[in-house]
């Protein structure tokens, strides 16, 4: 799904993963992190074949408690 130069920055860890590994390494470990973590697209746009939008939600529990997290994907 991602170029080899793709870059995914994280702006709630302050990271930048570079490269298809390294980014489709992130949600591996947060499932291993999180075993309840899931992530659900709330609204996709596609402008042309090269730019589009998600709107997801990732829900999980940290120390018992639910924690929600909705952000934007660009491509």
């Amino acid at each position: 799904m991602f170029h080899e130069d793709a870059e995914y920055v994280e702006i709630a860890m302050n990271h930048t993963f570079e490269g298809r590994s390294e980014i489709e390494g992130f949600p591996r470990t947060l499932s291993t992190e999180f075993p309840d973590v899931a992530w659900g697209s709330l609204d996709v746009i596609v402008e042309s074949p090269d730019k589009l939008v998600v709107h997801w939600r990732a829900t999980r529990t940290i120390d018992g408690a639910p924690n929600v997290v909705q952000g934007v994907s660009l491509q």
